[in-house]
């Protein structure tokens, strides 16, 4: 403790008053955390059939199809959804939601996220013409993050699918891969990856030894972080990778079981 000019040790101080530490004090609702799930992969992979295999799991999905080439893919799962043409449609819809119409479903897909942020950059220069750059992203991800942060407070798990993002350094022979991150602009990615209970990348692996009529490749959901690749698991509740992933695996290891 440092000792004043005259050599005493100062005084406690008096005009604090212990009572008012109730007043800063906030608890955890758990019965929506780790509820915001983000995914992302290459093109193709399977972001989309991930969604799908919640029917299999017995649970009920809504996908908000926010990029028009994933239709294809949702036609052939049979999952029900909604065609989201610009942001200003996918935040109508996500006032219904938070209204309780997110009640009925076990899981709401928004497929996908960077499809999402294209229409959003659009609608926003469309309203303010000549926005820099600082300002544009900043006002997406103000936006963004907005609407997924109170439609995580429902009772339901809030999946976001992304396309991945490279990043290199260095030029010609010395060139290589730095960073795979969700493609959405870096700002957003930071700000998004602050609410995010999971973040996931999706993967080909080539199966070891694939029998007669098997695929040469297994879907493969990593979780932990590693050197190139960004992922997160807040809950503790998921391995490294999970092999052949579907969306009750997912469920149940959120739920802890």
């Amino acid at each position: 403790m440092p000792i004043d000019q005259n050599g005493a040790a100062p005084s406690a101080p008096t005009d604090v008053q212990l009572g008012s530490l109730a007043d800063l004090i906030k608890y955890t609702d758990e019965t929506d955390y780790h509820r915001l799930i983000l995914v992302y992969s290459k093109p193709g992979v399977g972001k989309t059939y991930l969604l799908g295999t919640t029917l299999a799991a017995g649970k009920k999905v809504l996908v908000l199809d926010c990029d028009l080439g994933g239709s294809e893919t949702l036609d052939q799962l049979h999952v029900p959804y909604i065609r989201v043409e610009t942001f200003s449609e996918f935040s109508n819809i996500c006032t219904q939601l938070k209204a309780g119409g997110a009640d009925e479903y076990d899981v709401i897909g928004i497929d996908t996220g960077t499809g999402l942020q294209t229409g959003l950059i659009q609608e926003i220069e469309a309203e303010r013409p000549g926005i820099d750059n600082r300002q544009l992203y900043g006002e997406v991800l103000r936006r963004m993050r907005y609407e997924l942060y109170e439609l995580r407070k429902q009772n339901v798990a809030i999946v976001v699918t992304a396309h991945e993002r490279e990043d290199f350094i260095g030029d010609g022979d010395a060139r290589r891969l730095s960073k795979v991150t969700p493609g959405f602009s870096p700002g957003v990615t930071e700000g998004l990856n602050r609410i995010a209970s999971v973040v996931c990348r999706l993967t080909l692996r080539q199966r070891d030894d694939p029998q007669e009529g098997e695929s040469p490749w297994v879907r493969v959901l990593q979780f932990q972080e590693m050197p190139i690749y960004q992922t997160k698991s807040r809950s503790g509740n998921f391995p490294a990778a999970m092999v052949e992933p579907t969306m009750g695996k997912i469920l149940a290891a959120l739920e802890g079981r």
